[in-house]
């Protein structure tokens, strides 16, 4: 088995895989390998014999030493391989025993034959596999490096080694592979003699052995690289430096300069750490090792004031040189550039701070940061920070939007700095350092504008977690009023171009580092051999006879020896044949045969000598020459071509990349992949790497499950940020933030909280706010300052960190904080001010069920019961003892929640840290799995592009992909550490392109520049210094094929001496218009000096100029090619965009226009900061190249640092300064200078000032370069231009004015004298851009007249002579039309054609023919439109639609919407349909709620209105309600105030419906208006003058809608009147038919005066229906108030309130059955487990029983008195008062009877209460599994411990209780539902019943079977489940019976279902719940005379039918629940629809 899986891992292709599978803990592989390793190790004294060590161990070995496995970016599968293996025991020492059996065995075969060398081979390569194995090893585990084993086992492999190579004499590539892990082994262990004499010794036998000295070479190189190898890397610097030192002598010879001959100047007196000058570091991030040090800065390390420590990048020896670390190592060539780089991003950050925080010039920061929220992204975890909006960006959200769109500040990567206010330099905590990760336009354009950041250093998480705390404590204080007091600082934007190339400096070590013995080269080390690339053998040969291409002049012979070229070995590459047979000149072809034949190359190109032609020919060369390798293989094979695989391209800038590539693919190379997303090139984008990531294909199947495992906890990461920050948000805590904490630390509390859920008011009623909310503050305080309105969830909810499991013990904060909550002491004050009450005791079930747990309510009355308010203040040690938290004062409230609420927060904020710990760990290896899929990609490829950030952001991906091969362009403006974070450990082969003359590499900070002279020589490339301290071999180009020969003449006398020009520059002609090619116009215009207004110098009159030379140039035609400006300023570079824009379209740079932004911005912050800083060192912009070629006339403008690499047919130059210190900045350097002369091809004009830039003796290459123009006559205050059309004509240009004064055509001052072909001579002066004028405009009046057919009057044209005549635009006076009317002031033009001109002569009466409606007058054209299109009709439609509105739409527009649908006919001979598509009715609903009001909100038709908004109409003489319409509210209960003298007064409560009859007498009483109240008696009279005839100003009102008598017309002394309360007055006998009267109360129909309406006699029974509030007949207004109704709106306002109560108890009873669903999970999960539950499960399993139960016997008690009931038993208690105080002597109970004879009982509604009791019955069955479940596991009888049925066990009693407990509920459910014929809820009960017995037989079987009780109640267990079966079938009559209530069933319908039912009972037995046929139904259904469509189920399932039609045309409520049903015109109410049960019936 264990040599199957080894076999198997090893033949497993995809080594990718093969590391997911081992590095996943949940598989078996690493297991295997411990077994395997283990079992050598055991067997190791015992077995003897190398079989299982060959068969099992090497193959083992080989694959974990395999180039795949050590550099897969898995880095963590990989560690944790070798981990396991080092675990074994004694496997080590096994493995140097079975080498040593191995090398014994193989002895005495020395000079062996070939036949027998293959079999010299394993032994070989054992030893080399198991010293890699060894050295990797302790490369990652460094801590058993020096233990004493392990240097034994070393030196056994060492000696071993010695006796390999010297008897068996192996092959040199043998030895060769032996060389390296062993020498670096030694070293690391400690041996570092024992390897220099050992390395001595092999290098005598292998010179002895070798006749070939090249052979030699290449040994020692090969042989040198590995000892190179970590020689340094713990500690043996100075062995190392030993070695190298010797080599380098033996190799350079005797002739060269030992390096000990240099001065030692010894260690700097100020170093780094602990070797500074005070003995102490600097400050917190100041080490010896470069490696320790944090790549972002620390807050102790910006507010030090002491410098940090920057090694000199100079020569040893000279002043500064000074180093901690010894000369010529790896180690310190690193440190050194480390440092120096580190210190360019560090430097203006520097700056921007000081000692106590923020310095203000130059600094953009923004105030009153705040931490909202954490979230996840991409990138890692990230705090999303919040700040005061920008001011000047202007108001508005756009306005702000564009600005950030168009902004750099807080750019992607940029790193933030954030600053606490009030902490000085002392504190360090006062910073946290960040990068922006996310940036949303959107975001920041919000009144707050938010970014997320993510913190950089890791190690300071106590410091972060501190101060975020503090901004989340300003959070708890309702922080969005006061100020934050931190400020955000934007510390650098380019911080994300550094930071990778740092990191990946700090990876490199001298195991990875190639080419060191040329990189960290000492000047003084002899001449520099350089030697072939590693993959070249002797034998090795190229064909290159793609460079000669299909020439014909090549013969045959030449093209053979092109196709074998030999370039493995020296001398024999033919440069003479390539420049003959191919394009190349002698040096290119010198350059191509050393890219081709030495493993490091220098190339220098000067300007226009082609090294970008010639580096894509190189590639061309490699790639055409490359071929594969056999898998395995390392070494290639003699005479086959190398396998270079994929060949890295390196380029500093994205253009350059882009060019490189792009020139690749023109030459015809495919296969290339462009890493990085910011390719300008569209014939590039199919290669980039993003898009052949997305076709990739399928993964496969391990990385695919390692990516979806990773994304998985990611997003539960990301939702547990979620919630940390909405608790973090919060200034108090919920009842879900905290329970589970309250929980464990004070259970008593705990309990009297969660039951404090049961809380109601004094009418009966839940309050609206939760009890967590009343125990903090006074229930009638509002809570709006407390909390936002919100859905409470479940009063226990999960742990908001559990998905950080197990995380909360990170220690990382250690101590609480304070966090003082504003208005916490006000809400105490309040809160004190409250009634201690206590609730009434409930029992529980369960082992905590028992006792009398205490609530807000005292026992008994609480309006009679007072408890003393508590105003002690007793210590938190004492209050979590305490077991009733309802009797704390608020004083102590407040101390508790403040202590839970910094405990929360405490843990949050460790376990938030610890969360994102671990979220960046899955982050990072999701990013190592995607890496994969990007590692194969290029694998697959030829070509990889990468710029130098690119390839240090993917240093894994690199190190992985192993290139052979790279190729650097531009490598003398690359940065040193840039060149070599792009090498990697298999680097063989490196070409640098490149020309160190030009650019150096750009720095941010000034001192670190070579022009700065302090030694850091930062800018100084790897090009250049080799070139400059190495004397490293270079070869140069020199021929340039781009400037004419007056240009290249500049640089050839200053800086290239040897440049050649090519024949092509010699043909360039002169320059259209100009008289020079070459010219420098020298003015006297004074420079702007820079201020904090300004961004750079600039010369307005100089750009003038310039702008001038460009609008002259452009005339002179497409001859003069392509113009660009050049300047070195940005200052000036934004005048002259800003005046070139205003004539030509300008092409900027994109990196000018980028720095061009940010210098705006930084000089905004200059100008706004207070006070004067120093301004930055001169420095040029940077920037890459966007052309626009969208129009004819466009001029390219740049700076020249960004236009390297460039060149253009003209270039103007401006160089800006002038002034009298002869200052001319940066122009100076030769470099510079160099680059702004060499970009031209045909023509170069300078604009400048010639003495400022001759007067400075640093600017030494300017007096020659002035000297050579002035030469040729060149240099001039004037600048000469010629006339193209007169060439005798010389015109001189002194000013910007003069071009236009002089040549303002751009030909010269003579006018044109061509005649334009209207016979007019041409208006301009000299011109050449136009020679045929096709352009030309004539200015003169136009003498043509236009034809008859245009213009039958022959008006002459006004137009000019160049424009075209057009249409005559003469007015006519008049123009008969063919509608027979008149348009007058009509054009000419428009008169030729009557019929088009719309006449708009009125026209009324017409009418659209299609629709036929009326159209009020409209202009005659309408009318016409209109017979023709009739969907042009713009009357209101008015149709019907199916809501019952009319439409509103214009009738036109639903005819067009109409005409659009699909499914209209498109016959075009039929007529128009009719409209039939209205769209959404735009109407209000206007749908009456039961309360009167009516809904307000746009038609929702099919849609519930929802609760009513406005406020409740329940208002009386005594109180009013004041809340929401949807809230409950209480009838009022005192005396009512309806009187009169006539009928007396009414004994009912005020909210009960009145009892005494109406009085129908008119008012005695006068209104304000003096005239006699039209009223009635005993109503209140109308205010004003709304209801007086004579008065009221509505006279027109119609009071009688019988009559339609207005109230002016209308005599109250007929009729009095009754005003409403929304004002409209009406008569009584109006409004007494509108409401109804007379169906409550009884009246005669004759008799006396009285007959013609009749007497009131006495009330009559309300109805038992619910009544719906009724509304003004005129506004719709609800009724309410008027006495006279009051029996009637009493009655409906009750109704409405049992309505809404009915509905709070639905939606408690849901809330509580779905806890109990999550509680039913649980115990469901205890008991599928099969084992005893921890006691806290049982605990917390019993506490959440004992509150649900809580809540049901809660909702129990409330549902037992409904409003309803209340006012009933209130009028019930006044009647028997009054009879008691009436009935003297007389019969009471007969006055009883007829007080009582109106009065309606109400039926009690019971499906709340039966709920509540099935819940109740639900939690004892739940308690009755868990205690048979703890009776099942329950321990084995012991001492103590009683038996099955003992009384002492309680798990037994509380069984058996549980069960009786449960049933009792279900039948108590039973009988209240039967009695009320509640038939779907004695269903449910029945169910209920059904499942508690089959429940209790399987708990009663599973405690048998565990033999804890005997087997004896098989009867009783037989006839539950019987008496189930029965239950179960007695369902679906009850469903039956249901339906039967909710329908009007006749005397034979009722007979038919009392036989059906029977039948179905029947059925039911024999199927238990069989199926009722489809005959029976229908049976049924038409017994009831009610076809299928009648029947339909309300919201909650219950079925009712609707008669007649079947359509719902009015509301009522469901029989069994109280919802809502039916509906209005055909549609039904929201929520209920057709009941799918009758389906197929009918």
């Amino acid at each position: 088995m264990m040599e199957r899986f080894v076999r198997a891992a090893a033949e497993k292709e995809d080594v990718a895989q093969l590391l997911l599978l081992l590095g996943d803990d949940a598989k078996y592989g690493r297991k295997h390998i411990r077994s395997i390793a283990q079992f050598a190790a055991e067997s190791s004294a015992s077995v003897s014999g190398t079989g299982h060590f060959e068969r099992l161990i090497l193959p083992l070995l080989k694959l974990l030493t395999s180039p795949g496995f050590t550099n897969s970016p898995l880095t963590a599968c990989s560690t944790k391989v070798y981990a396991t293996l080092s675990e074994v025991e004694g496997l080590q020492g096994y493995l140097i025993d079975r080498l040593k059996e191995l090398v014994l065995a193989s002895e005495g075969r020395s000079s062996p034959s070939q036949a027998q060398q293959a079999e010299l081979e394993p032994a070989v390569e054992a030893a080399q596999t198991v010293s890699a194995y060894f050295l990797q090893s302790c490369m990652l585990f460094r801590d058993k490096v020096h233990q004493d084993r392990m240097q034994q086992h070393v030196r056994d492999l060492a000696n071993l080694v010695d006796q390999c190579v010297t008897d068996l004499r192996p092959p040199g590539h043998l030895v060769r592979r032996l060389q390296g892990p062993l020498e670096i082994l030694l070293r690391m262990v400690g041996l570092a003699d024992e390897a220099e004499a050992r390395f001595s010794k092999q290098q005598q036998q292998l010179a002895q052995k070798s006749a070939a000295p090249s052979t030699v070479t290449h040994v020692k190189r090969r042989s040198q690289g590995p000892l190179e190898v970590l020689l340094r890397l713990l500690g043996l610097a100075n062995e190392a430096d030993a070695s190298f030192s010797k080599q380098q002598q033996n190799q350079a010879g005797p002739s060269s300069t030992p390096i000990a001959a240099l001065p030692d100047l010894g260690v700097p007196e100020d170093g780094p750490g602990h070797l500074s000058e005070t003995g102490e570091p600097r400050h917190d991030n100041d080490f010896e090792d470069f490696r320790a040090i944090l790549v972002a800065p620390t807050p102790a390390e910006v507010l030090s004031n002491r410098d940090p420590f920057l090694p000199a990048n100079v020569r040893p020896g000279l002043p500064g040189s000074q180093h901690h670390l010894p000369r010529g190592t790896v180690d310190r060539h690193l440190d050194v550039h480390f440092r120096l780089l580190r210190q360019d991003l560090m430097g203006p950050l520097h700056d921007k701070t000081d000692g106590a925080g923020v310095n203000q010039v130059d600094v953009i920061h923004y105030d009153d940061v705040r931490v909202e929220s954490v979230k996840g992204n991409a990138h890692g975890a990230c705090f999303v920070l919040s700040f005061k909006e920008l001011s000047g960006v202007g108001k508005g959200k756009q306005r702000r939007l564009e600005f950030w769109e168009n902004s750099s500040r807080l750019e992607f990567g940029s790193l933030v700095c954030i600053l606490r206010a009030g902490v000085g330099a002392g504190n360090a905590l006062g910073l946290v350092f960040a990068t922006v990760t996310e940036r949303d336009p959107k975001q920041l354009a919000e009144s707050r504008p938010c970014i997320g950041v993510r913190l950089c250093n890791s190690r300071d998480e106590h410091s972060a977690g501190e101060f975020i705390a503090a901004l989340q404590s300003r959070n708890q204080t309702g922080g969005g009023q006061a100020d934050s007091g931190a400020i955000l600082v934007e510390a650098s934007g380019s911080f994300f171009s550094y930071e990778p190339t740092l990191k990946a400096l700090q990876r490199l070590t001298e195991g990875n580092f190639p080419f060191s013995r040329y990189i960290c080269r000492q000047p003084n080390d002899g001449e520099v051999n350089v030697s072939a690339p590693a993959y070249l053998t002797g034998t090795t040969s190229y064909d290159l006879s793609f460079l000669a291409g299909g020439s014909t002049g090549v013969t045959e012979q030449s093209r053979r020896e092109l196709e074998n070229v030999p370039v493995g070995r020296q001398g024999g590459f033919p440069t003479g044949l390539l420049v003959k047979t191919t394009s190349l000149d002698e040096p290119q072809a010198r350059a191509l045969a050393a890219a081709l034949t030495e493993e490091l190359v220098l190339i220098q190109g000067p300007p226009g000598t082609g090294k970008t032609f010639l580096g894509i020919k190189i590639v061309q060369a490699l790639l055409r020459n490359s071929g594969s390798a056999p898998r395995g293989r390392v070494a290639p094979l003699a005479g086959t071509k190398p396998a270079l695989g994929p060949i890295l391209c390196v380029c500093y800038t994205n253009h350059a990349l882009d060019q490189f590539l792009e020139g690749l693919l023109k030459a015809g190379v495919q296969k290339l992949v462009r890493v990085g997303g910011r390719s300008k090139c569209e014939a590039l984008a199919p290669f980039n790497l993003h898009e052949l990531r997305r076709n990739a294909g399928s993964k496969a199947r391990e990385q695919s499950r390692k990516e979806a495992e990773c994304l998985g906890q990611i997003r539960r990461y990301e939702e547990s940020f979620a919630q940390t920050s909405a608790l973090s948000a919060r200034a108090f805590l919920h009842w879900s933030d905290v329970s589970d904490l309250i929980e464990m630390e004070a259970p008593g509390l705990y309990t009297s909280l969660s039951r404090g859920a049961a809380d109601e008011d004094s009418e009966g009623f839940i309050t609206e706010g939760h009890f967590w909310d009343r125990w903090l503050v006074n229930p009638g305080q509002k809570r709006a300052a407390v909390r936002a309105p919100r859905k409470e969830p479940d009063l226990v909810k999960p742990n908001p960190f559990a998905i950080l499991g197990g995380l909360g013990e990170c220690g990382l904060l250690k101590g609480e904080e304070n966090v003082h909550v504003e208005g916490a002491a006000d809400a105490a004050e309040v809160g004190e001010k409250m009634q201690a009450m206590r609730l009434k005791g409930v029992s529980g079930v369960g082992e905590h069920g028992s006792g009398g747990s205490t609530g807000p309510r005292a026992k008994g009355d609480p309006s009679k019961k007072r408890v003393k308010k508590p105003l002690s203040n007793r210590p938190v040690e004492v209050l979590l003892r305490e077991r009733d938290a309802w009797s704390l004062s608020m004083r102590e409230r407040r101390k508790l929640h403040d202590r839970w609420q910094q405990e929360r927060l405490r843990v949050g904020r460790e376990q938030l840290l610890a969360g994102i710990r671990r979220y960046e760990e899955l982050r990072h290896e999701l990013r190592q799995t995607w890496d994969l899929t990007d590692l194969r990609i290029l694998q697959g490829a030829r070509i990889v592009g990468m710029t130098t950030t690119g390839v240090a952001k993917q240093q894994q991906l690199i190190q992985a992909l192993g290139p052979r091969v790279i190729v650097v362009e531009e490598a003398a403006e690359v940065l040193e550490a840039h060149v070599l974070t792009s090498l990697s450990s298999r680097t063989e082969h490196v070409i640098l392109i490149g020309d160190q003359e030009q650019l150096r590499p750009k720095t941010e900070v000034y001192e670190l520049s070579v022009a700065s002279r302090r030694g850091y020589n930062l800018d100084v490339s790897l090009f250049e210094r080799l070139i400059a301290d190495v004397n490293f071999p270079v070869y140069t180009l020199t021929t340039q094929r781009r400037m004419a020969p007056a240009i290249s003449n500049l640089v050839r006398q200053t800086v290239y001496p040897t440049l050649k020009d090519a024949p092509n520059v010699m043909r360039y002609g002169p320059v259209p218009g100009m008289f020079h090619n070459l010219f420098f116009w020298d003015h006297d215009h004074a420079e702007r000096s820079r201020d904090a207004e300004s961004i750079s110098f600039a010369n307005r009159a100089e750009a003038e100029m310039v702008v001038g030379l460009v609008a002259y140039l452009l005339r002179q035609g497409k001859a003069v090619g392509e113009i660009t400006v050049l300047t070195p300023y940005l200052g000036q570079l934004r005048l002259l965009r800003e005046l070139l824009s205003k004539q030509v379209v300008v092409q900027t740079e994109e990196r000018d226009a980028e720095a061009l932004q940010k210098a705006e911005e930084a000089a905004e912050a200059r100008a706004g900061a207070e006070g004067e800083g120093k301004a930055p060192p001169e420095e040029p912009v940077w920037g890459a190249v966007v052309k626009r070629t969208t129009a004819k006339e466009s001029v390219r403008l740049a700076t020249v640092d960004n236009f390297q690499g460039e060149e253009s047919d003209v270039v103007i130059i401006s160089l800006v300064r002038n002034n009298e210190r002869g200052s001319v900045g940066f122009v100076k350097e030769k470099n510079r200078a160099n680059v702004l002369l060499s970009r031209a091809k045909k023509g170069m004009y300078l604009v400048g000032n010639a003495a400022t830039l001759g007067a400075n003796p640093s600017a030494k290459m300017w007096p020659q370069v002035l000297r050579l123009i002035a030469d040729g006559d060149g240099v001039g205050p004037a600048l000469p231009v010629v006339c193209q059309n007169h060439p005798e004509t010389k015109t001189l240009i002194k000013e910007a004015k003069d071009f236009q004064e002089l040549v303002g055509d751009g030909g010269c001052s003579l006018k044109c004298e061509f005649r334009l072909p209207c016979g007019h001579d041409c208006p301009r002066r000299c011109h050449v851009d136009d020679p045929q004028h096709v352009s030309v405009h004539c200015p003169k009046p136009c003498l043509r007249l236009r034809q008859v057919t245009e213009c039958p009057h022959q008006h002459p044209c006004p137009r000019l002579c160049g424009d075209e005549c057009g249409l005559c635009h003469v007015s006519l006076p008049e123009v008969p039309l063919p509608c027979g009317h008149v348009a007058r002031g009509v054009r000419c033009a428009v008169a030729q054609t009557p019929e088009a001109i719309d006449c708009r002569e009125l026209v009324a009466g017409a009418k659209v023919g299609h629709c036929g409606h009326d159209l009020p007058p409209i202009a005659c054209a309408e009318v016409q439109k209109l017979k023709t299109d009739p969907s042009l009709c713009p009357a209101i439609c008015g149709a019907s639609l199916e809501c019952g509105h009319e439409c509103g739409e214009p009738c036109g527009r639903c005819l067009n919407r109409t005409l659009r649908n699909p499914q209209t006919p498109r016959d075009a001979d039929a007529p128009l349909p009719q409209r039939s598509n209205h769209g959404t009715c735009k109407k209000p609903c206007g749908r009456t709620f039961a309360c009167g009001h009516f809904c307000k909100r746009l038609c929702h038709a099919g849609t519930e209105c929802g609760p009513c908004p406005e406020t409740c109409i329940v208002k009386c003489a005594h109180s009013a309600c004041g809340q929401k319409c949807a809230t409950p509210c209480a009838p009022c209960a005192e005396t009512c105030q309806w009187a009169c003298s006539h009928r007396g007064a009414c004994t009912a409560p005020c909210g009960a419906p009145c009892d005494r009859l109406p009085c129908d007498a008119r008012c005695e009483r006068a209104l304000d208006c003096g005239h006699r109240c039209p009223g009635l008696c005993g109503e209140d009279c109308p205010e004003g003058r709304v209801a007086c005839r004579d008065c009221s100003v509505k006279n027109d009102h119609v009071v009688d809608l019988v009559m339609m008598t207005s109230l002016g017309e209308h005599d109250p002394e007929e009729e009095p009147l009754i005003t409403l309360s929304c004002g409209h007055p009406y008569t009584v006998s109006t409004l007494d038919g509108h409401l109804g009267l007379e169906t409550v109360y009884e009246r005669s129909s004759a008799g006396g005066a009285e007959a013609e309406r009749g007497e009131w006699l006495g009330v009559k029974p309300l109805s038992d229906m619910f009544q719906n509030v009724k509304g003004c007949p005129d506004c719709r207004a609800p009724i309410s108030g008027v006495k006279r109704y009051g029996r009637i709106s009493k009655k409906a306002l009750v109704d409405q309130a049992q309505r809404q109560f009915i509905q709070n108890s639905q939606r408690q009873l849901a809330n509580v059955f779905d806890r109990v669903g999550t509680v039913r999970e649980e115990v469901n999960g205890v008991v599928a487990r099969g084992e005893a539950p921890a006691p806290a499960t049982s605990q917390v399993l019993s506490a959440r029983l004992d509150r649900l139960f809580a809540d049901f016997e809660t909702i129990a008690r409330e549902c037992a008195r409904p409003p309803t009931v209340k006012v009933y038993e209130a009028t019930l208690a006044s009647i028997k008062r009054a009879a008691m105080h009436e009935a003297e002597g007389g019969n009471e109970e007969g006055l009883l009877l007829a007080r009582a004879k109106g009065l309606a009982v109400p039926p009690p509604d019971v499906s709340a209460s039966c709920e509540a009791l099935i819940g109740l019955g639900e939690i004892a069955e739940l308690a009755m599994r868990l205690a048979a479940h703890a009776v099942v596991h329950r321990p084995t009888a012991g001492p103590g411990r009683g038996k099955m049925g003992d009384p002492k066990d309680d798990a037994d009693q509380r069984y058996k209780s549980a069960f009786q407990s449960a049933a009792s509920y279900f039948s108590g459910a039973a009988r209240l539902a039967r009695g009320r014929k509640n038939h779907w809820t004695e269903a449910r009960t029945d169910l209920a019943s059904a499942r508690l017995l089959v429940a209790w037989v399987r708990c009663t079987g599973a405690i048998v079977g565990a033999g804890r009780k005997p087997a004896t109640d098989l009867e009783g267990q037989l006839a539950a489940l019987a008496e189930a079966r029965e239950l179960s079938a007695r369902v679906a009559v009850h469903e039956m019976r249901s339906v039967s209530e909710n329908a009007a069933l006749g005397g034979a319908a009722r007979e038919l279902l009392d036989e059906t039912i029977p039948k179905l009972v029947e059925a039911a037995r024999e199927g238990w719940r069989a199926e009722v046929t489809l005959e029976e139904k229908r049976a049924v259904m038409e017994a009831m005379g009610f076809r299928a469509r009648h029947w339909y189920v309300c919201p909650n399932g219950h079925p009712y039918a609707i008669g007649e039609c079947g359509g719902a045309m009015q509301e009522s409520v469901c029989y069994e629940c109280g919802a809502r049903v039916g509906g209005r015109n055909h549609q039904l109410t929201a929520g209920n629809q057709a009941w799918h049960e009758t389906a197929g019936v009918a």
